[in-house]
């Protein structure tokens, strides 16, 4: 690493530990306004993902699209960070009266079940608050989740996640895929994100908000091959409060059995199967986010790359014709269909 760049890290480090102990002395009404000022100044100093927070919304939203949503997304995504670390740095019995639970029977019936039970969730609302909720269950839960390449913030997460005791934090390795699945043919929890684009050769075009996005095929592979139990859960801010819904759960078992999978990733592209359940969940998360537009974090570029979304912006070019023309390149790139997914 070159030394600008562990310098920099080094002052982020001294930056992030300084602002944790400031918002664990803090007030929590005074912390949360803090957070939104925060949101507040991002929006308007950042002006690459504000556009494309605007330029997704508008894309999908229609009619229910106003300018001032990602504003009040930005005021959202400040307070992330204030609930994440009040919640790890508050005792349990006062957390927990902070918590307003939809669907706990639905949970209670997954996990008693004896098999496998998959969360899918998506960075919706206070994510990061999902954790706590299997302390009070008494469950231990796999989550799978990127390192980050600085090391200093990396051991910042690590110490925050060391104090959610059952949570075990799965990075997306390689063999990812028969090892949480292995998991879940245990009888194990694990907890996947489904809103997220995929990697190149390793996706598949899902329709989401109207519009078609590549789509990470590994949920839905997970899911099959693991044998579990899906129960939707999404966690959203309402006021000084987190109300957490866990909704029905569906048996992988209807979308097809391991054997009638592939084994790979990259041959997910034609698996009637993954491409079900796939569809499933991403219909699942257009629904959440058309019921709560400004907690959804649409600064993420879903549609298309970073890099692509920086030169659309940059030329002018219309985002729905990309898009549009995107998902056909990649149905034509598609390798033929495999005999498990044909």
């Amino acid at each position: 690493m070159k030394k600008p760049k562990k310098i920099r890290y080094a002052i982020q480090y001294l930056l992030i530990k300084g602002l944790i102990r400031l918002i664990q002395a803090m007030p929590y009404r005074l912390a949360t306004a803090m957070g939104r000022c925060m949101g507040l100044l991002i929006w308007g100093l950042d002006p690459l993902h504000r556009r494309i927070a605007n330029v997704q919304m508008r894309a999908t939203l229609g009619k229910a699209y106003h300018w001032s949503l990602s504003l009040k997304m930005f005021m959202h995504i400040g307070m992330i960070p204030v609930d994440m670390i009040k919640a790890l740095y508050t005792d349990d019995a006062e957390l927990f009266k902070r918590f307003e639970i939809h669907g706990m029977e639905n949970i209670q019936a997954a996990l008693s079940s004896g098999r496998g039970v998959m969360c899918i969730s998506a960075h919706m609302g206070n994510w990061e608050v999902l954790g706590h909720i299997f302390k009070l269950l008494g469950r231990d839960f796999h989550i799978l989740m990127d390192i980050r390449n600085d090391p200093h913030m990396d051991s910042i997460i690590k110490e925050m996640r060391g104090r959610l005791p059952g949570v075990v934090i799965e990075p997306p390795r390689g063999g990812m895929v028969p090892r949480i699945a292995g998991l879940l043919r245990q009888g194990h929890c694990a907890g996947v994100m489904i809103d997220l684009r995929g990697k190149q050769g390793i996706m598949l075009v899902c329709d989401v908000l109207g519009l078609p996005a590549p789509t990470s095929p590994a949920p839905a592979l997970i899911a099959i091959k693991g044998e579990a139990l899906i129960v939707p859960v999404y966690a959203l801010k309402k006021g000084a409060t987190y109300a957490i819904y866990f909704e029905k759960a569906l048996d992988a078992r209807d979308y097809g059995r391991p054997e009638d999978v592939p084994d790979q990733l990259t041959e997910c592209w034609r698996s009637e199967p993954i491409v079900r359940l796939s569809t499933y969940m991403q219909d699942w998360l257009t629904s959440i986010v058309n019921a709560h537009p400004t907690q959804w974090i649409w600064l993420y570029s879903r549609w298309a790359r970073r890099s692509d979304m920086r030169r659309l912006i940059r030329e002018g070019q219309d985002f729905k014709t990309y898009v549009l023309a995107q998902a056909q390149r990649l149905e034509r790139e598609a390798p033929p269909a495999t005999a498990e997914g044909s």
